[in-house]
C-alpha cells in the first residue's frame, strides 16, 4: 500500500517511512503553501503522483511497490532544506525527488552533496546551479537555461528557418535566467557562425523601450533574440515585442 504524506505536515515519527524488503520509499518537498502553492506545487504534485502510479502499475521498481513521501516546504529555501534533511536523516528515503524552483534547489544541494544523496530535479534550470562542483544534483531534461537558445540555433542551422541567420541582435534582462539567456545565446551564435552585431541589458523599469528597439532596428539583424526573467512584473516581452514592429522589423525575426 502507499503511504503519501502529502499535506500532513510533520505527521509520524522518526522512522515511519523507513524502507522494507518489499517497499522502496522516495521523499520529496514541495510547496503545499506560500508564493509557489498555487502554481509550481499544483504541477509537481500532480507529476509525481502520476508517475507514482504508473510505475507501481509496472510493479514498481527493483520489484519494489514504491512509496512517496512529501513535505511542505512553504515555498521557502530553508524549510525545503530542513524538509531534505529530515527525509534523509529520519526517513531514511533510498531516492529524492526536487523541489520546485532553483532557489529551492540551491537550498537544498548542499545538504545532499554532505550526504551523497542523490536528488533528481525536473526543473531548476538555473545554469549557476552546475557551476560548483556538485556530483550528486542531476536535471532530467534536455538542458538549463544556459542552453534556451540551442535549439533555435540549431533549428536555422539545418536550413529550416524562412532565411538563413548570420546576424543576431541580443536583448536581456540582468536577472538570472536572462544572464543566463545571454551566455548561452554567445555561446551557441559563435559555435554556429552567427554574428551577435547589438547587444543591450533590458534595466529596471521604466525601460526605454523604443530607443532600444530603434537601436536594435539599426543594427539590422538576421533575428532579434530577448533573453527574460519571468518574475517581473512590467511584462517587458510584450513591450520589446510591440516596439520592435513599430521600429520596422517582422515577425520573423523575433
Amino acid at each position: 500500500m502507499l503511504r503519501q504524506c502529502g499535506s500532513a505536515i510533520g505527521d509520524g515519527k522518526p522512522g515511519d517511512h523507513v524502507n522494507s524488503p518489499d517497499k522502496l520509499t522516495i521523499g520529496v518537498s514541495l510547496p503545499k503553501s506560500g508564493r509557489y502553492a498555487r502554481t509550481a506545487g499544483i504541477y509537481y504534485s500532480r507529476a509525481y503522483e502520476l508517475w507514482l502510479k504508473q510505475v507501481n502499475q509496472r510493479q514498481g521498481l527493483l520489484n519494489k511497490t514504491v512509496g512517496l513521501v512529501i513535505y511542505d516546504d512553504q515555498s521557502q529555501p530553508d524549510k525545503a532544506a530542513e524538509n531534505y534533511k529530515r527525509l534523509i536523516l529520519e526517513d531514511r528515503v533510498e531516492l529524492l525527488l526536487g523541489p520546485c524552483h532553483s532557489a529551492l534547489v540551491e537550498a537544498v544541494a548542499p545538504i545532499v552533496e554532505s550526504h551523497h544523496r542523490l536528488l533528481l530535479q525536473g526543473s531548476a534550470s538555473s545554469h549557476e546551479l552546475f557551476r560548483k562542483g556538485r556530483r550528486y544534483l542531476f536535471l532530467c531534461w534536455s538542458g538549463c537555461d544556459f542552453d534556451f537558445p540551442r535549439s533555435f540555433f540549431e533549428f536555422h542551422a539545418r536550413g529550416a528557418g524562412s532565411a538563413p541567420t548570420q546576424k543576431a541582435a541580443l536583448v536581456y534582462t540582468d536577472w538570472r535566467i536572462g544572464n543566463a539567456v545571454a551566455q548561452g545565446t554567445r555561446h551557441y551564435a559563435r559555435s554556429h557562425g552567427v554574428q551577435v552585431v547589438y547587444e543591450e541589458v533590458i534595466g529596471d523599469p521604466p525601460v526605454d523601450d523604443t530607443g532600444m528597439m530603434e537601436h536594435v532596428a539599426a543594427s539590422h539583424p538576421d533575428v532579434v533574440l530577448v533573453g527574460l526573467d519571468h518574475v517581473r512584473p512590467d511584462q517587458p516581452k510584450h513591450e520589446c515585442v510591440r516596439k520592435a514592429l513599430e521600429a520596422g522589423m517582422r515577425f520573423q525575426q523575433l
